[in-house]
């Protein structure tokens, strides 16, 4: 019998997890997303998604739609390695949420939508700024991961 249901896109859970405070947090080995093609992030934060997969509290980010820079949680960069360079650099994970999640939106889940592209996870990371505010570790930051 034929199949008439195809699968349309390949997704990963993926977190960052934490117990000690630092400026840089690195993805974790990736085996599933080594040489694929990926064209969607998202990121998740406290407000949508409490804890993640292994039960570790999702860090929050800034949730004043009206002024993404006005520090109510903390502040985060994402950096992505793409064919060896940095190619997406301190995207501020804020704005990302804030575009969005508009002042009266139901989800609060920010999404980075790319160019098919191979990302080189072990060497991307999140980075927080020196003006947050102080975090209680172990945290994680969650992400979901649409591949080809």
């Amino acid at each position: 019998m034929h199949n008439q249901y195809k699968k349309l896109f390949n997704f990963q859970f993926v977190s960052i997890k934490f117990t000690a405070i630092a400026n840089q947090y690195y993805f974790p080995d990736i085996p599933m997303l080594r040489d694929r093609k990926v064209y969607k992030i998202n990121t998740y934060f406290k407000n949508i998604l409490p804890v993640d997969n292994n039960n570790t509290a999702v860090v929050g980010v800034n949730t004043n739609t009206s002024n993404p820079y006005t520090n109510t949680d903390s502040n985060y960069y994402l950096t992505l390695y793409i064919n060896g360079m940095e190619k997406i650099k301190s995207l501020d994970m804020n704005l990302l949420n804030t575009i969005q999640a508009p002042k009266n939106n139901y989800s609060n889940t920010g999404s980075l939508f790319l160019q098919p592209t191979t990302i080189d996870f072990s060497k991307s990371y999140v980075q927080q700024s020196f003006n947050t505010t102080a975090m209680i570790p172990p945290l994680s930051f969650a992400f979901g991961i649409y591949y080809l």
